[in-house]
């Protein structure tokens, strides 16, 4: 959980479509209140864990494409060489 300054528990809150004229209120039961974070804390918070978890992250280098064994990726290959992985996210 990130340190209490990062956070806070959310309110009811109010969505407007493109138009701005309509409004729609959404009341948030007592008993159902989520935690609230600016985007670049929740990011953070996740990447950080994953490091301590053992996640390696590579910046700045360009995907040439996926290490197939079969139907399955099993890594990258990469401007830097073939990375090999449990898991690998396309974001």
């Amino acid at each position: 959980m990130p340190s209490e300054d990062k956070w806070c528990l959310q309110n009811d809150m109010t969505f407007y479509g493109p138009g701005m004229t309509t409004a729609l209120l959404q009341e948030t039961p007592v008993d159902q209140l989520e935690i609230q974070m600016e985007r670049r804390d929740i990011y953070k918070c996740i990447i950080d864990y994953a490091v301590s978890c053992g996640v390696k992250f590579e910046y700045e280098c360009s995907v040439e494409g996926p290490v197939m064994l079969g139907n399955r990726v099993v890594g990258l290959k990469t401007a830097k060489g073939i990375e090999y992985a449990d898991l690998v996210i396309d974001a």
